[in-house]
């Protein structure tokens, strides 16, 4: 084995000065969390939307242009400029602190320790915000181009949440572990800055994930279970409507069409199907036109 060489006295040395820790280090980190925290949209709630919640062709056809347009415009206002700005105000701080030639002032030097301190927690804040009101503005669209029930619109409000929670949680914990070297800064400078900003204890954190985690668990798995009910009741309306429809047809061609008079008779065959509220049901002959009930359509296809 060899050993190094060692300098003499007359040899040049290199030293190594390491570039001086400024929160502009970390810009792109920020807007890498930003971007990895929107995925939580695509990855989580496109598949969602698109698996769980009762569409029809109209309506899925506007979930996915609600999605194409809201994720990169709702991204690009919230979670990415709205921190980059914040971020930008903490920089210029920074340097107004450390950069001072008449020394540090505690008062300053305070306040840039509680924005750095508080920058996850609001990030965080914004993602939630974010979330909610872009999928609140996609289920009012929805609901007013597609007729989307009320029940599919709060299935689109649990989804945001559930969508913002979690990109939230995400970049809190990122953010709070990767600004911490500087943060750290404060601690060389003594007791001139007295400790400022909000700071969560790791019972805290741990109590905030399970908690996020068990109400995002029971939201996404409670309306996948309500979406497959709706659908085994409409299998059960739609087997309860065709056994009425071809007893009906059976005793028609039997007795032939009914003369009394309001249809009375028809209201009848229709009260045993059970169609709810807003369910309806045509009687119509061989050429399509309505038969029953009275005050209808002429013809089947002017329902639309």
């Amino acid at each position: 084995m060899t050993r190094p060489p060692v300098p003499g006295p007359g040899d040049r040395r290199v030293g190594f000065h390491p570039e001086p820790l400024h929160p502009r280090q970390y810009r792109r980190s920020v807007l890498a969390t930003a971007l990895v925290s929107m995925l939580t949209w695509s990855i989580v709630g496109l598949p969602y939307s698109l698996f769980s919640w009762s569409l029809d062709p109209v309506q899925l056809g506007w979930v996915l242009f609600c999605y194409a347009w809201e994720v990169p415009i709702a991204g690009a206002l919230g979670p990415v400029l709205v921190p980059l700005l914040w971020f930008r105000g903490i920089e210029r701080r920074w340097d107004r602190v450390f950069g001072a030639p008449d020394g540090i002032d505690p008062a300053e030097a305070a306040v840039l320790e509680r924005s750095i301190l508080d920058f996850p927690i609001r990030v965080a804040g914004v993602m939630v915000i974010t979330s909610v009101v872009g999928y609140g503005v996609g289920a009012l669209q929805v609901r007013v181009f597609g007729q989307t029930p009320v029940t599919e619109l709060l299935k689109i409000g649990a989804l945001g949440l559930v969508t913002g929670l979690t990109g939230a949680l995400f970049g809190f914990l990122y953010l709070e572990s990767l600004l911490a070297p500087l943060t750290e800064r404060f601690g060389t400078l003594g007791g001139a800055v007295l400790p400022a900003g909000r700071r969560l204890p790791l019972h805290q954190k741990v109590f905030a994930c399970a908690l996020i985690t068990t109400l995002s668990s029971l939201i996404l798995l409670g309306t996948i279970f309500y979406s497959r009910g709706e659908r085994v009741l409409e299998e059960q309306l739609g087997d309860r409507v065709l056994g009425e429809a071809r007893h009906l047809a059976t005793l028609l061609d039997e007795t032939g069409l009914p003369s009394l008079a309001g249809g009375t008779w028809w209201r009848d065959h229709q009260a045993l199907m059970r169609l709810g509220r807003s369910g309806r049901a045509y009687l119509v002959d061989r050429d399509g036109a309505v038969v029953a009930p009275a005050g209808a359509a002429h013809a089947i296809a002017d329902e639309g």
